[in-house]
């Protein structure tokens, strides 16, 4: 088993709109929305090459669910840390069919404190062991 290990992951969107215009409204055509974040992103690519593969990190809010269950739809073992009362963040691309050009747009994810950082200090030490 391959240990991927997500820190920040993310809920990813992306709205395509016909031609960004600024200062107006912009109405999309159509959005993809999926787990992200560069640990989520690998441990998806090991998956989809059949390879046992677990992730580890901090989820929050129903982004977070969001993730842990696309990640589980992907036979991507998670064993999340979740963080109450905030959300995990959300990136929005915004891509310009017109032009190809994308805008990306990041929110801050939830904060860590001490005792869902000890929690992951214990799972990682746990887990690992077990890993390649």
């Amino acid at each position: 088993m391959i240990l991927a290990v997500c820190l920040n992951p993310c809920l990813d969107r992306i709205v395509f709109v016909p031609q960004l215009k600024v200062n107006t409204l912009n109405r999309g055509q159509r959005r993809l929305v999926s787990a992200g974040g560069k640990g989520v992103n690998v441990a998806k690519v090991i998956s989809a090459l059949d390879e046992p593969v677990r992730i580890i990190g901090f989820f929050a809010g129903s982004a977070g669910r969001f993730i842990v269950d696309d990640l589980e739809k992907r036979r991507v073992r998670t064993q999340p840390i979740w963080i109450e009362g905030q959300e995990t963040r959300t990136t929005t691309n915004i891509l310009d069919m017109a032009t190809g050009k994308e805008t990306e747009i990041t929110e801050p994810g939830p904060e860590i404190g001490q005792e869902q950082l000890e929690l992951f200090l214990k799972m990682y030490r746990e887990t690992v062991r077990k890993a390649i």
